[in-house]
């Protein structure tokens, strides 16, 4: 080996270079692997595919839950939209159902409980038939 001008041998390349010494720095290098090493980024590999697919099989129960949310989200403005534009809203109101005596028979009439407006007549069931004459 040769002195360098930094009184530094060096060999480079399988040969001896005498020259002045510049700078030393790391590199991202291609360097085969040994049988450990190969074995144990194998089971990197085998983690990070792993990992990979939880994070995609999350991703997609995320993107479902979103795409839920936003649809609940337009339901809700559609109805709300029909309300204001309708100026009618559906709500749970009590209805009184009598059973009457009409020309053409027992009928039962229903009627809404707070604006008193009949609703509509129809036949009555076995079952009211039965409690409403006492039996």
């Amino acid at each position: 080996m040769a002195d360098s001008d930094d009184g530094v041998d060096r060999e480079v390349g399988g040969r001896t270079d005498k020259g002045k010494h510049l700078k030393a720095e790391e590199r991202l290098l291609p360097c085969p692997l040994n049988e450990a090493e190969l074995i144990q980024r194998g089971g990197e590999l085998a983690e990070a595919v792993q990992g990979l697919a939880i994070a995609e099989e999350y991703e997609a129960e995320r993107r479902e839950n979103e795409r839920e949310y936003l649809q609940a989200r337009e339901r809700v403005v559609a109805r709300l939209a029909e309300t204001v534009s309708s100026k009618v809203e559906s709500r749970e109101v009590m209805v009184v159902s009598d059973l009457v005596s009409t020309a053409s028979g027992m009928m039962v009439s229903e009627t809404r409980e707070d604006t008193g407006e009949v609703l509509g007549m129809r036949q009555p069931t076995a079952q009211e038939l039965q409690g409403g004459l006492g039996v």
